[in-house]
């Protein structure tokens, strides 16, 4: 919790680092999950796929390979960042204004993402490390691993909502 930020400011959280904590990466195939198969929400005719999970090494190049067959450059970035909303309970895996479970590659070192705070202290929350991107969730192809990471947080105000000028007389 950061102490001195407000509701109505906006926190900027700058990566500075991310780090990997193992020597081992994993990706999965799960039933019911990713957009190769069916869920509830989405049913086909098509069969479910198995559950595959795959453990991939880490190389003296930095990367992670899977067996011999090939290797992922490490390409790290974190998939769940955000500020708490103001509902009551939102999953961290959902979604939204506030940031959460976004999975988008662009969340890496050097980037600044910026999010609104809508409680008192902000309630900053970062995590669902990925070693190397995939092509979003929608095959569960990501690399996931433990890390270690950092980051700088700075707070500006919300701007107020912008009106356009009073004509003038001339």
């Amino acid at each position: 919790m950061f102490k001195f930020s407000q509701v109505k400011n906006v926190l900027q959280a700058c990566i500075n680092a991310i780090r990997p904590a193992r020597d081992w990466a994993v990706s999965c195939l799960l039933p019911h999950c990713g957009g190769l198969t069916s869920t509830h929400e989405t049913p086909s005719l098509a069969p479910q796929l198995p559950e595959r999970v795959w453990i991939y090494r880490r190389t003296p190049a930095g990367g992670f390979a899977w067996g011999d067959r090939w290797e992922a450059p490490w390409a790290p970035f974190f998939g769940t960042i955000g500020t708490v909303p103001t509902l009551e309970a939102v999953s961290s895996a959902s979604p939204g204004p506030h940031g959460g479970n976004m999975d988008t590659p662009e969340i890496i070192v050097g980037h600044t993402l910026s999010l609104p705070v809508r409680v008192p202290g902000a309630r900053f929350f970062v995590g669902d490390a990925h070693a190397a991107p995939g092509p979003g969730e929608w095959d569960a192809y990501q690399l996931l691993t433990q890390v270690g990471g950092s980051t700088s947080p700075t707070w500006s105000t919300l701007p107020t909502p912008w009106s356009p000028p009073a004509p003038s007389a001339t």
